[in-house]
């Protein structure tokens, strides 16, 4: 029996980033999702206006995502990034789809909190399907969220109100723990103090641009696996260079394409 040290790696596979940006109406997130590498767009919503890109005709159930995922593993095609748009209008298929699978009208129907919980195996079953498409096919992923302001019961300090990811608990979790980055899509704001005379200050508060925050901060959840900076103008071209500047130049060549028994059900 051969020593398991043998399997010792240094350091991980560097694959395309699983990348969730989130924020509020028109702040420019599909556009930045947009910017990506020969992007097609999957939609729960119609919100790609003006923006002419790819993308599968709005899903009507989690059968056609997961249809859509699955022709993107299999069937040859030129697409490099796979963007969801948006998770919080998927969240309502997921949950017409756990109701319809437990045979009951409405997520609540199955009793307090029960719903939510039978949600999640969807929900993981999607993940694993985006993360087959990562590594089969080498295709960086980006989820589009909105957000609401939501109470943080911090441990460490009194409740207070950030600005969080527009999905159940249960869902915002699982999520957040499966992307490498995410990014909060806002105005950069900063607070000014003027002298107006007569021993008066005014405080104003200026629009610098819009930016995407990549760091946590009290006002908001954000976070990365990479080292990245606190914040990078909300352009995918400038979260490009800050992933080149933070990322080791390691590649590697794809594995043989295959796809999972249960996702092939569904397509």
């Amino acid at each position: 029996m051969g020593s398991a040290l043998h399997s010792v790696t240094i350091g991980d596979e560097i694959r395309p980033p699983r990348t969730i940006v989130y924020g509020t109406d028109k702040i420019g997130k599909t556009t930045f999702a947009a910017g990506a590498p020969a992007p097609i767009f999957l939609r729960s919503e119609d919100g790609l206006g003006v923006l002419q890109v790819p993308a599968f005709p709005p899903a009507q159930s989690l059968d056609d995502v997961l249809g859509a995922v699955a022709a993107l593993i299999t069937e040859p095609h030129v697409y490099r990034t796979l963007v969801i748009d948006s998770l919080d209008w998927l969240e309502r298929i997921v949950w017409a789809h756990t109701a319809k699978h437990k045979g009951v009208a409405h997520l609540e129907d199955l009793g307090y909190g029960k719903g939510y919980l039978f949600a999640d195996e969807h929900w993981r079953y999607l993940l694993k399907g985006l993360d087959r498409l990562r590594s089969d096919r080498r295709m960086g992923i980006i989820l589009i969220c909105h957000s609401e302001i939501r109470r943080f019961d911090a441990p460490d300090s009194a409740p207070y109100d950030r600005y969080q990811l527009k999905l159940h608990k249960r869902a915002a979790a699982l999520v957040s723990e499966w992307a490498d980055v995410i990014g909060f899509a806002h105005f950069d704001t900063i607070i000014r103090e003027s002298d107006v005379g007569f021993n008066k200050k005014v405080t104003r508060a200026d629009d610098d641009g819009r930016v995407l925050f990549l760091v946590e901060k009290p006002a908001f959840d954000a976070g990365n696996r990479y080292g990245l900076p606190d914040k990078v103008r909300l352009e995918y071209s400038a979260y490009r260079d800050a992933l080149k500047e933070a990322l080791p130049a390691r590649t590697s060549a794809a594995p043989e394409i295959t796809l999972p028994e249960e996702m092939a059900a569904h397509a």
